[in-house]
Parts: structure tokens; C-alpha cells; sequence
């Protein structure tokens, strides 16, 4: 139960401080992002509930978790990158696909044997999820696992060149890192190595949480050398 909590704890502390940012500056990128690590405290929350037995708990977890929250991060990304206009039929995409990975989820027969033996694994065998459902989860991941390191990698290579960019190249670098990892843990464990999925999960909130405070931090003393001017593309 060690990791899932620190998974909940991570994405509930990061949740607070994005509403924070939200209610400050009413960014559409900055609201989905709070959504998205809602979604990921959620998500640890239903699968404590699971291992305790509990199937609503364990379907929980799947929806938020393992399939809503990347793809919401994704499209934080491509709203902060990209702006409302062009990010648009994005978030419809988006929205459809993950429409219909949740009634699969919904739909699929939930073995109880396998949710008793949880025991700390990912329960990938706990749902009977297959055909377009399960299409459908593995495209909304990649997308947010894509979305989220490529953008994250492209605002690092761009603030090398700008002054102090340093805490922005390393803050985006560390959000890359953050998001490939939890996407290597889902993928980890449908190949069926599922030991790391909660270790690595963990690891990857904590990274994700440092490089938003990175980003925040070099933002700060952007601002500070430049009264009213623009500290670079932030979470």
C-alpha cells in the first residue's frame, strides 16, 4: 500500500497547487492539468479501495487512473502549446475515445478471484477488457504520454536559448521523465512485468511534481528580473 499512497499523496499536494495556479490566472491548460492529477488521486484512492475488495473501488482506479488521466494531461499540453482554438478538435478526439474506453470498462466482467489476489499489483487481469475498449485506452495513453514529453522536450530545447532558461530546460526535462515513466508502467505490466508498475508509478508523480516546481521556480525569478514580461511556456 506504500506506493499507491505516495501516488495519492503526490497527485493530491500537485492538484492543490494547480487549482492554486487556476484560480489565479484561468488558464484552460492549468485547469486540465488539475483535472488530470485529480484524476490520479482518484485513481490511487480507488485502488487502495480495491485492495481491500472493493469492485467499484477497482473500476475507479481503472477509469481515472489508468485511463482518463493521461489523456487529460496530453491535452493540458496541447492547449497550453497550441491555445483554445487550435486545441479544439483535439479535445474531441480525446473526449470520443475515452467515451469509449469507459463503457468497455463499465461493461467488463470483473473476476473477483483475481481483484482478491491484488496484492499490490496493477490488476491487469482483474478486467476482461479487449476489442475497441481496449484500442481505445491504449491510443488515449500514448497520446498523453506523447503529448506531454514531446511538448515538454520541445519547450526545453526552446528556453536553452532564453535568459535563466536553465530551470525551464530542466523543469520540462523532468516533466518528460515523469510522464514516460508512468507510461512505462502501464506498458510494463500489459506485457505482463507488472512487478514495478507501483515504484515506477510513484517515482513518476514525484518527478512530475519536481519539474513543476522547477518550471514555478524559474518562473518566479523570470518574472522578478522582468517586471511584466513572459516567463516561457509553464505548466
Amino acid at each position: 500500500m506504500l506506493y499507491p499512497s505516495i501516488v495519492a499523496l503526490v497527485a493530491l499536494v500537485f492538484t492543490v497547487a494547480l487549482v492554486g495556479q487556476y484560480r489565479a490566472r484561468r488558464k484552460a491548460h492549468q485547469l486540465l492539468w488539475a483535472i488530470a492529477l485529480a484524476l490520479g488521486f482518484l485513481g490511487a484512492a480507488g485502488y487502495l479501495a480495491a485492495l481491500r475488495g472493493s469492485a467499484a473501488g477497482f473500476r475507479l482506479y481503472y477509469l481515472a487512473g489508468a485511463l482518463w488521466m493521461a489523456p487529460v494531461m496530453g491535452l493540458g499540453s496541447v492547449y497550453l502549446h497550441y491555445g483554445p482554438d487550435r486545441s479544439r478538435w483535439v479535445a474531441a478526439l480525446v473526449v470520443l475515445t475515452g467515451v469509449v474506453a469507459s463503457v468497455g470498462v463499465m461493461g467488463a466482467p470483473l473476476d473477483g478471484e483475481a481483484l482478491a489476489r491484488l496484492d499490490g499489483g496493477p490488476g491487469q487481469d482483474v478486467l476482461d477488457l479487449a476489442g475497441l475498449p481496449l484500442a481505445a485506452l491504449i491510443l488515449s495513453n500514448t497520446f498523453g504520454v506523447v503529448a506531454v514529453a514531446a511538448l515538454a522536450i520541445r519547450s526545453a530545447l526552446r528556453s536553452r536559448y532564453t535568459p535563466d532558461g536553465k530551470g525551464f530546460v530542466v523543469g520540462n526535462l523532468l516533466l518528460a521523465l515523469g510522464v514516460i515513466l508512468l507510461g512505462m508502467a502501464g506498458s510494463l505490466a500489459r506485457l505482463g512485468v507488472p512487478g514495478t508498475f507501483w515504484i515506477m508509478m510513484a517515482l513518476g508523480f514525484l518527478i512530475l511534481y519536481g519539474g513543476f516546481a522547477t518550471i514555478n521556480r524559474a518562473a518566479a525569478r523570470a518574472r522578478e528580473a522582468q517586471p511584466g514580461g513572459q516567463a516561457g511556456a509553464r505548466v
